[in-house]
């Protein structure tokens, strides 16, 4: 089951007790391209080989090499990790056909993702990984689906549901073109820029600040806010430490009035962002999501995509994207977009205000010091889970 995920294949188990023309039926109407099967089924095997091409017996059998002698012969061969998105087929899981042929519900990749989630968190909270799973329904019958829960919890981990990739380090060339700068309370930076190396391709990811030197002065803008600020906190949901907005004193007599948010793992962007929005007219911001769904165009696989928002046509989201292949993508975000790990967002108001429990921000510029010639940047996330749906 593993294995067919992880190369982007589709899971179709099969129940032993079926007739060996009830199984040719499933082979052919599922289109599958491999079998395992049992040596002691030999009827089973030679009826589906008319419509599967690749027979692999468990057991000594003359259809072929058997399952272990495969192993042992690719023992220590890791093979490349399919980049799935939230909608594709993993689990064909068929009827058992009263009415007719059996039918297959498809179970998505997404499906699967949530029914575990809910598992964990409504039906056997406070599971770890010292707890087991007792099957009693057949291993053809969802018995790998219950077995999840156990599997998901006992994945060793340092306590967070996402990790970052590896760094890169860019030499000299590399340049950045657009980035969007989160400055916190004692000053914490989270960033995510597009840069192209000195070959001219486009990258995303984090841009570390602590490890990011200019090579020349650079003019940037930003925003001074007044009322608000991000501070970094440690996130027990995630097990990250993230930027959580804490409402300050205000200093400054007027302004544009704004909101600082945070929003939670689970949620959905867009329609988030819409109902937040209401008569304000500017959203800038950055974030993470579980894979990028556009409008248009095809979307960036999950289980983790990095965002930075680009600008915005009333509701409409323009974002930038980078997914765990390092694949970079741009376009206006679909309805569909479930945030991963968190998205913090600045909302603006179009004109001054007087409300004095608003905070208000002011345009600023600055201009950079010149540093050294390496740029050192990360970027994509692997491996999570996602949570209930609640935002602060």
């Amino acid at each position: 089951m593993f294995a067919c995920w992880r190369i982007g294949a589709v899971w179709v188990p099969a129940n032993f007790r079926l007739s060996a023309d009830d199984l040719a039926y499933l082979a052919q109407s599922s289109g599958a391209k491999a079998m395992f099967c049992g040596a002691q089924f030999p009827d089973h095997a030679a009826a589906c080989a008319v419509h599967i091409p690749a027979i692999i017996p468990i057991g000594v059998s003359p259809l072929g090499p058997d399952h272990d002698a495969l192993i042992a012969r690719h023992m220590g061969r890791m093979p490349p990790e399919a980049a799935m998105a939230r909608d594709d087929p993993a689990w064909f899981f068929y009827t058992s056909g009263t009415t007719g042929h059996p039918k297959a519900a498809v179970l998505t990749h997404g499906q699967m993702a949530f029914v575990v989630t809910n598992h964990l968190c409504d039906l056997l909270p406070g599971t770890t990984e010292q707890d087991a799973s007792l099957v009693v329904a057949p291993l053809s019958h969802g018995a790998g689906i219950h077995a999840l829960t156990q599997i998901a919890r006992g994945v060793p981990t340092d306590g967070r549901v996402a990790f970052y990739s590896d760094t890169r380090t860019l030499g000299p060339g590399a340049r950045i073109i657009s980035a969007g700068l989160h400055l916190g309370q004692g000053g914490d930076i989270h960033a995510h820029g597009l840069w192209t190396d000195a070959a001219s391709v486009l990258h995303m990811g984090h841009l570390r600040p602590e490890a990011t030197h200019l090579s020349r002065d650079a003019c940037i803008t930003g925003w001074q806010l007044d009322g608000a600020i991000f501070r970094r906190l440690p996130n027990a949901e995630t097990g990250f430490s993230l930027f959580r907005p804490i409402p300050t004193r205000r200093r400054l007599p007027s302004g544009l009035p704004a909101r600082l948010v945070r929003l939670r793992p689970n949620l959905d962007l867009v329609p988030m962002i819409a109902a937040l929005m209401q008569a304000r007219k500017r959203v800038q911001g950055l974030g993470s999501l579980v894979g990028t769904q556009f409008a248009t165009g095809a979307p960036l696989p999950g289980p983790a995509t990095e965002i930075l928002i680009m600008g915005q046509d009333r509701t409409s989201l323009h974002v930038a994207s980078v997914g765990r292949s390092g694949t970079v993508r741009q376009g206006v975000l679909s309805r569909q977009n479930m945030i991963c790990i968190t998205a913090e967002l600045l909302l603006i108001d179009a004109h001054p205000s007087l409300n004095h429990h608003t905070p208000w921000i002011r345009k600023r510029e600055a201009r950079t010091t010149q540093g050294g010639t390496a740029m050192s940047v990360g970027n994509g996330m692997s491996s999570l889970r996602i949570l209930p749906p609640e935002f602060c």
